[in-house]
């Protein structure tokens, strides 16, 4: 008989397969073979039926891989057709763009088919790498730009590598998959990829860039994804084991100013499979967080969200019961752990997300009392719970994100749509309803990401697709890059 662990195992296979699946059809109609659109319009129904279980995993994804999940399977053919003859196309997405302290953007924008990262510097002009360190730039993921300049990612460069994965009969089946291996574009422009890590060929992955220049992140090889860190001598560490325990898994990692590396890592017990936060600090001594909190001392079973703040606190949300609901947890500098159940005197039923801010605020969405609220809690110890964003009950929220001002921002579903909205210090709110003065759509769906000036995606009244969005404080407009042909 299988564990719920083991089951959930299956189900993540199989999505990975009709992933693969979808992946390998989308490289050959890039290559011109257009009659396989039903085979990944196919693997859409598929995903899309599994999304919400699994919505953890569909995160990990490329952005451009997820503007898939949100069309009709019918405009699917239009997408894949657009790929294969590639039309001159003003700027259709833009993913990432994150401020430097010079006041530059850098991210990924999207166009004629594929995505590029891009740099624009504070005077406007346009830096798009249709090539990078000699490599040619299919497309990109996960491109982060650091508080100096640094730009860092992960790309496709043509490169096909062949997966054998098992089908529901249990007959095996071969598929060919994109390669996306990490760059960085350094402050002063030297530009390096990494093709292998540790000598070996690294078939995807999610990177970050610490102000050292330090590059980190998770690594996929074969069937295992491991945290690795290229130092900026060129040194490159890959963790296959973590406090002397082999690595099964990891999804995600962060960095603290003093660049020690936070993440969670599945490894095996004599319970079963766990996953627990782990530490690598910079002097080489590795810590996994087994229990948590001082006084309950609560079996950690699963963690997710694992973020950490410049000095080092760093936080998370913790399963202490095998097949039980999440809640959030901090951990400081000096050791002291706390797992939260109950916030502003409500129970916690569950956590969907937790982070930790430059101030050390600690904030996310939990479910109390059978609503659902964003919570903060100010170094001070002070607890608030928002139920309300300008009038409207939040009926979900999985993501929300702090400005260095105390601006609460992010995503929820208010009145039957995914919303953009702000939450300054003071307490106003303000939701997202109209861009260049038309009206968003109630079917709009948003993203955006760090750094005071957001970015987001929305549907507006008369148009069919995403149209890219930027607020700069005062209002919202359409973003202004106009990508010109190479």
């Amino acid at each position: 008989m299988t564990t719920p662990c083991e089951q959930y195992k299956e189900r993540f296979t199989k999505l990975r397969a009709s992933y693969e699946m979808f992946d390998s059809a989308l490289v050959m109609c890039m290559q011109g073979d257009i009659a396989n659109n039903r085979t990944a319009i196919e693997h859409v129904h598929t995903l899309k039926d599994q999304q919400r279980r699994v919505a953890d995993y569909i995160q990990e994804f490329s952005d451009m891989f997820s503007e898939y999940l949100k069309v009709s399977p019918g405009d699917v053919y239009d997408i894949m057709r657009d790929i294969a003859h590639s039309t001159n196309k003003t700027l259709n997405n833009c993913y990432n763009m994150q401020i430097a302290d010079d006041g530059s953007i850098g991210g990924a924008i999207e166009f004629d088919g594929k995505t590029y990262p891009v740099v624009v510097a504070p005077d406007g002009t346009e830096k798009i790498y249709y090539t990078i360190n000699g490599a040619k730039v299919h497309a990109c993921e996960n491109v982060q730009y650091s508080k100096n300049g640094a730009l860092c990612g992960a790309i496709f460069a043509g490169d096909i590598y062949e997966v054998e994965l098992m089908d529901e009969d249990d007959s095996t089946f071969t598929v060919k998959s994109s390669i996306y291996y990490p760059f960085i574009i350094m402050p002063n422009s030297t530009e390096k990829t990494y093709r292998t890590l540790d000598n070996k060929e690294v078939k995807w992955c999610s990177v970050n860039v610490h102000h050292t220049n330090t590059l980190y992140g998770v690594a996929h090889f074969s069937e295992t994804r491991y945290p690795f860190i290229v130092m900026p001598d060129g040194e490159e560490r890959v963790f296959y084991t973590i406090a002397g325990k082999e690595v099964r898994d990891c999804s995600a990692v962060s960095m603290s100013n003093d660049g020690t590396l936070y993440g969670d890592v599945w490894i095996s017990t004599m319970q079963g499979p766990i996953t627990c936060p782990f530490i690598i600090r910079p002097d080489g001594t590795e810590e996994i967080f087994y229990t948590l909190d001082d006084s309950e001392a609560y079996d950690v079973y699963d963690c997710k969200n694992i973020h950490a703040a410049p000095d080092g606190t760093f936080c998370g949300t913790v399963q202490i019961e095998r097949y039980k609901e999440y809640y959030p947890f901090i951990v400081t500098p000096d050791g002291a752990e706390t797992v939260l159940d109950v916030i502003d005197g409500k129970d916690v039923q569950h956590c969907y997300y937790a982070n930790i801010a430059h101030d050390d605020t600690f904030y996310g969405s939990v479910k109390a009392d059978n609503e659902i609220y964003i919570f903060t809690i100010a170094p001070n110890g002070e607890e608030k719970l928002i139920h309300t964003i300008d009038g409207m009950t939040i009926e979900e929220c999985n993501f929300v994100d702090m400005h260095s001002d105390g601006t609460l921002y992010g995503k929820a579903y208010l009145n039957g749509a995914d919303r953009l909205f702000t939450i300054k210090s003071d307490g106003k709110q303000e939701v997202l309803r109209t861009v260049d003065g038309k009206s968003v759509a109630t079917s709009s769906i948003y993203g955006m990401h760090f750094d005071g000036t957001l970015n987001g995606y929305a549907i507006l009244d008369g148009d069919s697709k995403n149209q890219a969005i930027i607020y700069d404080g005062e209002k919202y407009t359409t973003f202004p890059i106009k990508p010109q042909k190479k």
